[in-house]
């Protein structure tokens, strides 16, 4: 199998039928205020960007909103960009459920969230950090959305250091961010004498490693995605450096590795615990894009064979599970799910009996509605080898 593994890459074309494949799609939260020219989706609330009018949005908004038209540009600045770029501007106040809501009507044409950095309509860290918590909280494993930001830091008296919201390892954006991924950094570039547009690298990393770049010079990890076309690295000291790495946060990391490249360390989600135990960003990107593919491809295979729906009786549930393992197979062999031993699908995917589905519900073929169990599968999905320690010793 190639590394990284093929279905970061595919996940928006993969699937194909009624109703297509997982969407790759990106939206950066802002306080800054837009100009009015671009007018957002009324159902949404999204305003729409493309590299065909990226450089109209930041002509006409430049000098009001700085920070976003750097992601915009940081977004579109290298070879490898996406089809669209979603902004969702909340004018000056703090983000609210109901603005992810409305964002979120059409829940298919995006699955990555951010954002953006300190100079973006944000004053103070405390603004900053609760929007980011309201995010957080948002973005629950139900919803199937991956929530990404940089923490913008500046030296006081030439030292850093990190807010207690991702020091404190009972806090929310530490203890209960499932969806969540941090990065540090400190790196702007001066608008003017009173302005600095500072960094959102980790939005670099997200575009680079979604739209087909080639991330890793080690066996498939995110971790080595490296050199970001408008992203700067960061100049931290080594010592912060471990302490950003001690709170489970990324970096991307501008001491260069062995190759004299800039890169990424730590794609873990945020976590409370050191070493940590949360996913990595490549296995949860591999979760989402496993239930999507299996949800949809099941329903496209129905209707291609003129089957729009299927009889609430076992035989055509054995019909449904056939499909079932079939697009998990599919997994497989795109590198969401492991290999084992056998050189197989790490998964073992179970369909109970008629009389067990019966011991859930009895009532399931007269109401359609197949109870919950009926089908699992146990999923061993990608996951990254970051760093491979050689140990060379003299004869």
């Amino acid at each position: 199998m190639a590394f990284p593994a093929s279905f970061i890459r595919t996940i928006s074309t993969l699937t194909v039928g009624a109703l297509g494949g997982l969407p790759r799609a990106i939206v950066a939260v802002t306080r800054e205020t837009l100009d009015g020219s671009f007018t957002p989706n009324a159902e949404t609330g999204l305003i729409k960007l493309t590299v065909a009018t990226k450089d109209a949005f930041i002509a006409a908004n430049e000098v009001d909103a700085p920070g976003i038209c750097k992601d915009v540009e940081m977004v579109f600045s290298g070879q490898i960009y996406p089809p669209e770029f979603y902004v969702l501007s909340t004018a000056g106040v703090a983000i609210a459920d109901a603005d992810l809501n409305l964002a979120n009507k059409f829940p298919r044409n995006w699955s990555f969230i951010t954002l953006s950095s300190m100079t973006q309509g944000v004053d103070d860290y405390a603004a900053f950090i609760a929007d980011a918590k309201t995010i957080n909280a948002w973005c629950t494993d139900a919803r199937e959305k991956i929530f990404v930001f940089t923490l913008s830091l500046a030296p006081y008296e030439d030292a850093y250091e990190l807010p207690t919201d991702l020091t404190d390892t009972a806090g929310e954006l530490r203890a209960s961010a499932p969806n969540t991924l941090t990065m540090v950094s400190n790196r702007y570039t001066e608008v003017d004498e009173y302005t600095n547009a500072y960094n959102n690298p980790i939005l670099a990393m997200l575009v680079f490693i979604l739209y087909g770049g080639f991330v890793s010079r080690s066996a498939g990890s995110l971790s080595d995605a490296h050199d970001f076309p408008g992203a700067l690295a960061d100049t931290f000291p080594q010592s912060f450096r471990s302490t950003i790495e001690s709170n489970n946060l990324a970096q991307y990391n501008g001491s260069k590795d062995a190759g004299g490249s800039a890169f990424v360390f730590n794609t873990q989600m945020n976590a409370p615990t050191d070493p940590p135990t949360t996913p990595q960003l490549e296995t949860k990107i591999a979760q989402y894009f496993v239930a999507d593919y299996i949800r949809v491809g099941v329903r496209n295979d129905l209707q291609a064979a003129g089957q729009p729906g299927v009889v609430a009786s076992y035989a055509d549930l054995l019909k449904i599970f056939a499909l079932f393992v079939g697009k998990l197979n599919d997994c497989w062999k795109v590198g969401a799910i492991q290999t084992n031993t056998q050189g197989q699908g790490d998964f073992v995917a179970t369909l109970k009996s008629l009389e067990e589905i019966n011991a859930l519900d009895p009532t399931w073929q007269s109401t359609g509605i197949l109870p919950v169990g009926s089908i699992v599968a146990q999923i061993r999905y990608y996951a990254a080898l970051h760093y491979v320690p050689f140990v060379l010793q003299g004869l």
